[in-house]
């Protein structure tokens, strides 16, 4: 019997713990969250109106808020509210819905929006690929 004890606590100490089921999630969105910084990385030239300090190049904070701006946006964008604007030759459209934005981006994937209110100008290739990772 002191043999099978032995057995059983070896086992016990052999056997991994779960993992939580918070861990996972955790995991996932970090994940998701790098995937967007990378897509906002891989598209500088593209968000300059984050440049703040006009010195030409995105630093780690103007990414941070460009990243913020990201997630904002594509939140609301799910949720299906208005307000946003798209660039034109001419300038800034009139305030849109969302369902407009996207009827749009299918004829030209290089449009630029921004919201309403809103100093920033991003592609909305950037905010559509964020509203399926975020």
């Amino acid at each position: 019997m002191n043999k099978a004890k032995k057995r059983q606590r070896q086992k016990k100490r052999l056997t991994p713990e779960p993992k939580s089921i918070a861990a996972p999630e955790k995991e996932r969105g970090s994940s998701q969250e790098d995937r967007v910084k990378q897509l906002l990385r891989d598209n500088l030239s593209s968000i300059q109106s984050f440049d703040l300090n006009k010195d030409n190049r995105i630093d780690e904070a103007e990414l941070g808020i460009a990243f913020k701006t990201v997630k904002e946006w594509s939140s609301l964008a799910k949720n299906g509210h208005d307000g946003w604007v798209y660039h034109t030759k001419e300038g800034s459209s009139s305030p849109q819905d969302w369902n407009s934005i996207e009827k749009l981006f299918q004829k030209h994937e290089g449009l630029f929006i921004s919201r309403q209110d809103s100093k920033y100008w991003l592609p909305a290739k950037i905010v559509f690929s964020a509203i399926k990772l975020v």
